[in-house]
């Protein structure tokens, strides 16, 4: 047998010695406390949180539970809210514009592949100057993530440009190919390509499809989901009676 084994054997037979009154129950404790120390782990084990006496820590207790533990950092990735801007919502929410030399105007189109069961649309003849618009203002300043849905038709244009804006900066311009269905992200029953992601500093994010040149097909509006990336911060834990907890979100500028 190993000695451990042995060791065990004796350590009971003293216990048992000890507990008939036969023995000294000190010296049995004392023995069996140094046969502990010496099989368990350093004292200086660290952890987090590490439990405040030597014992506490041989003893298996290597960490203590504190009330609430609070992120020195930042929570990354968090979106705080997403915003669907939609064809059918009045202004500044959705506006279009006519170029007074276009012969073909913007029409409303109801069709169970929309978002929400509407659409407008225009027949583009590479004329440049009409174009719709989605708008979004009141926005904290940070960055949002831009998405966009559409029914696809083979008669629709295959380069429609998406001109992204903060105020009236303009960020970048995305073609968007509108014969191919989007296929990115579910919400709301419809699925949303994403356009990138965009810091806005005005509080206003403004998406504007325009026509020509080069889009001689029909151009379509559907609607548009806004998707804040902007970081939260963690203000507090509360504790509750449960065993559970509630945490206090700050948006960070």
């Amino acid at each position: 047998m190993g000695s451990s084994y042995l060791e065990v054997q004796v350590a009971m037979v003293m216990l048992a010695v000890g507990m008939a009154g036969l023995y000294s129950m000190t010296v049995v404790q004392t023995r069996q406390a140094n046969r502990l120390r010496d099989s368990l782990p350093p004292a200086d084990v660290a952890a987090l949180n590490q439990a405040p006496t030597v014992w506490q820590r041989k003893l298996g207790v290597y960490a203590t539970i504190d009330d609430a533990v609070v992120p020195a950092d930042p929570v990354l990735p968090r979106t705080d809210g997403e915003t669907i801007v939609d064809n059918q919502d009045g202004a500044p929410g959705f506006t279009f514009y006519q170029e007074p030399s276009d012969p073909n105007s913007w029409i409303s189109w109801t069709h169970s592949y929309t978002y929400n069961g509407n659409a407008h649309y225009h027949r583009s003849t590479d004329l440049v100057g009409s174009w719709c618009q989605f708008e979004s203002n009141g926005l904290l300043p940070g960055n949002y993530e831009v998405l966009v849905t559409h029914p696809s038709f083979s008669s629709l244009g295959d380069a429609v440009p998406y001109e992204i804006y903060d105020g009236t900066t303009l960020l970048g311009t995305v073609n968007v190919d509108q014969t191919q269905s989007t296929s990115g992200t579910s919400y709301g029953g419809r699925m949303f390509d994403s356009l990138g992601v965009y810091t806005i500093d005005s509080g206003q994010l403004r998406v504007r499809l325009t026509d020509g040149p080069g889009c001689s097909n029909y151009i379509l509006a559907d609607a548009i989901l806004i998707s804040s990336q902007r970081v939260l911060d963690v203000v507090s834990i509360t504790r509750d009676a449960n065993g559970g907890a509630t945490a206090v979100l700050e948006k960070v500028p």
